[in-house]
C-alpha cells in the first residue's frame, strides 16, 4: 500500500466524492449512494470545509458526472476515450487541489493514512473471497497477482516523478486501477465469467427496493 502514500495528499477526498473509487474505507455503515453520501459528508465536516468550498467540490463532481456521461455517447476509439477520460478526471483532481488549503490537505492526508492498513486488510479479503468463489485455478491466481503488481509499478512509475503534478499522478492512478477488473475478467473460464455475472446480479439486487415494498397499493 506504499504507492496510495505517494499518489497525493487528497486521494482520499476524491474517492469519497465517487471518483476515485479507491482509497476511502468502506467503515461500518450503509453502502450504496447513501452510504457514499455519508462518508463524504463525514469527510467534509472533518476537513472543515467552507460553505463556499463545499459548494466548488460539489460543482467539479457533478461536471466530471456530466461529462463522464456524455462520453460514453461519444463515438470514439478505446485508446480516444481512455485519453479523454484521463484529462476529465486531470481536470478534476485539479479543481480540488485549488478548493483546499494547505492544512486541510495536511488534515486530509493524515486521516487518508489512517486508514490504510484497514483498506489494505479489507481488499486482502475481498481479493481472497472472490478467487475462493469463482474458484481461480492456481495459473490464474499467479495471473491476478502479476496483474495488479503491474499496475502497482506503473502508479509507483508516475508517483516517483518529481516532474508529475498530483493530479496527473491521481488521474493516472485512477485508470490503472479501473483497467485491473476488465484484465482479470478475461483470464477467467466462460463458466467463471457467468458465476461473476452471478455475483454481480445478487450485489446489484442487494441495493434495490424489497419486492413486496414494490407490490404494495399506491396510497
Amino acid at each position: 500500500m506504499q504507492t496510495w502514500k505517494k499518489i497525493g495528499v487528497f486521494g482520499g477526498l476524491a474517492a469519497a466524492l465517487v471518483v476515485a473509487g479507491a482509497g476511502v474505507s468502506r467503515a461500518a455503515g450503509p453502502e450504496g449512494p447513501w452510504g457514499r453520501r455519508i462518508r463524504l459528508i463525514q469527510a467534509l465536516r472533518a476537513l472543515g470545509v467552507t460553505p463556499d468550498q463545499g459548494r466548488a467540490l460539489k460543482a467539479a463532481a457533478v461536471h466530471l458526472a456530466v461529462e463522464r456521461r456524455a462520453l460514453n455517447l461519444e463515438d470514439l476509439s478505446a485508446p480516444e476515450r481512455k485519453e479523454r477520460l484521463f484529462q476529465l478526471r486531470r481536470d478534476f483532481f485539479a479543481r480540488v487541489d485549488a478548493t483546499l488549503t494547505a492544512d486541510q490537505k495536511a488534515k486530509l492526508k493524515a486521516w487518508f493514512e489512517q486508514g490504510r492498513a484497514a483498506r489494505a486488510e479489507q481488499l486482502r479479503q475481498r481479493a481472497a473471497a472472490f478467487a475462493t468463489q469463482l474458484q481461480l485455478t492456481a495459473e490464474q491466481r499467479e495471473r491476478a497477482k502479476d496483474i495488479i503488481q503491474q499496475a502497482k509499478a506503473r502508479i509507483d512509475q508516475v508517483a516517483g516523478d518529481a516532474a508529475v503534478d498530483t493530479p496527473t499522478r491521481l488521474a493516472t492512478a485512477i485508470g490503472v486501477l479501473e483497467e485491473i477488473p476488465g484484465q482479470i475478467y478475461r483470464t477467467l473460464t466462460p463458466e467463471q465469467k457467468e458465476k461473476a455475472k452471478g455475483l454481480l446480479e445478487a450485489a446489484i439486487r442487494s441495493r434495490l427496493p424489497v419486492e413486496n415494498l414494490l407490490n404494495q397499493d399506491a396510497p
